[in-house]
């Protein structure tokens, strides 16, 4: 933790049980902008909606316990319908295609075929065989694309919790938490000082 004698100095100007409430203040609000910083960090990267994002994450608060533990914690789920579950292929599907676009593949004989972004100006992909189902909700494959009537499956792809593990992400919020702890500590001892001067 970068600024950690910075931090002890202003903790030091509390008494003790105003300094676990200044740090538990503290920690609250640098969890909730790491909170932000994931979502906007995933969805610079990855082409998934905010919302999406949003509940995909769940925030625990920390509190000024009377054995002075402070813990606020981050818990990043693959899936924000169904917890522990990827992202079904369905939440990348192309849904916008400019008449140029149509007509070319029109021409190609193409316009049935699906095509997906995953990552934020990544290339289109397609799967063959892939068909929407479940009231279009999710993207299937067949086992056996020579056999219509083979078992049909789900198409997952890489979850929430998956995106916010890549190393540029990661780094990105651990760099802001380290950034904004300090500050917000200096914030909560100045406005506990002033309340209870």
């Amino acid at each position: 933790m970068r600024g950690i004698a910075g931090v002890k100095a202003n903790l030091s100007r509390l008494d003790g049980d105003l300094r676990g409430r200044a740090m538990a203040a503290a920690i609250n609000k640098t969890a909730q902008k790491a909170r932000a910083e994931i979502s906007r960090a995933v969805r610079q990267e990855y082409a998934v909606d905010a919302t999406r994002v949003r509940n995909a994450i769940e925030l625990h608060n920390a509190s000024a316990k009377a054995d002075g533990r402070l813990v606020a914690w981050i818990n990043i789920f693959g899936s924000s319908s169904k917890r522990g579950r990827s992202l079904n292929l369905i939440h990348f599907l192309e849904t916008k295609v400019s008449l140029a676009e149509r007509r070319r593949r029109s021409k190609a004989g193409t316009q049935q075929q699906l095509r997906f972004r995953i990552k934020k100006g990544g290339p289109l992909i397609t799967i063959p065989g892939a068909f929407i189902g479940n009231k279009g909700r999710t993207i299937f494959v067949r086992e056996n694309p020579n056999d219509p009537k083979s078992a049909i499956r789900p198409l997952q792809v890489i979850d929430i919790q998956q995106m916010f593990s890549s190393t540029k992400i990661r780094t990105r919020v651990l760099a802001k938490i380290n950034a904004d702890l300090p500050i917000e500590v200096q914030r909560a001892v100045r406005w506990m000082l002033a309340r209870n001067a």
